[in-house]
């Protein structure tokens, strides 16, 4: 059995009992190809920062109090209109997409900073555990070329991915306001982010496939 989630992978090891006659593998989750990064997306940004899916409680307050004292940003957010999730920016009531996938490529790919937060933090269900699970749209949003401010509880998931190697976790809105003003200033590492990808992409864990299979 393949477990993407290093956290449930360690736990499930460490608890054996749980699945005594089941052997399971450490497969970490991808970005696709088609989406592998490219500098020239540094040349389409033309909004500062873009809301994109669930927004964490904390980082969605940190952001909303930044933009309230520096009105001048412009930004994308998302919100349901009449059954159907649209983006906006602040400064215009007409939709600039729609809740396909193109639409949400193009906006990150169109933004220079992006907030992220891991699954945990936006609690655990009634009597079950939860896991800390780095998803792929942390990879999505490196890879549109964007600073990504994260939130995070750091643990083994979360140094796979290497998160503090992009951003610390935020806890408080001082940090977020001197990361944020940094951020939005500063082009990124293109070497840096070019190279950390390449370790995520789905044609290498493909080939990490075919090494667990073969064993």
């Amino acid at each position: 059995m393949l477990i993407s989630c290093l956290d449930a992978y360690n736990f499930l090891n460490e608890h054996k009992d749980l699945c005594p006659d089941i052997k399971i593998e450490y497969l970490p989750l991808s970005l696709p190809d088609q989406y592998a990064f490219d500098e020239k997306y540094l040349q389409q940004k033309k909004y500062a920062i873009a809301l994109v899916g669930n927004q964490e409680t904390t980082m969605k307050s940190f952001f909303e109090r930044y933009v309230t004292e520096h009105p001048e940003v412009t930004y994308v957010y998302r919100k349901n209109d009449n059954g159907e999730f649209k983006y906006y920016t602040n400064s215009s009531d007409s939709p600039i997409g729609g809740g396909i996938r193109e639409d949400y490529v193009n906006i990150i790919r169109s933004s220079k900073v992006t907030l992220y937060a891991t699954s945990m933090l936006y609690g655990a269900r009634d009597g079950h555990k939860n896991f800390n699970h780095v998803t792929p749209r942390f990879l999505e949003l490196l890879a549109a070329g964007c600073h990504v401010l994260c939130r995070y509880i750091p643990n083994e998931d979360t140094k796979h991915f290497e998160l503090e190697k992009f951003c610390p976790s935020i806890e408080l809105y001082q940090q977020f306001e001197m990361l944020m003003d940094k951020a939005l200033k500063e082009t990124i590492e293109i070497d840096k982010y070019a190279s950390y990808l390449k370790k995520h992409y789905t044609s290498v864990r493909a080939q990490q496939l075919k090494e667990i299979l073969s064993r």
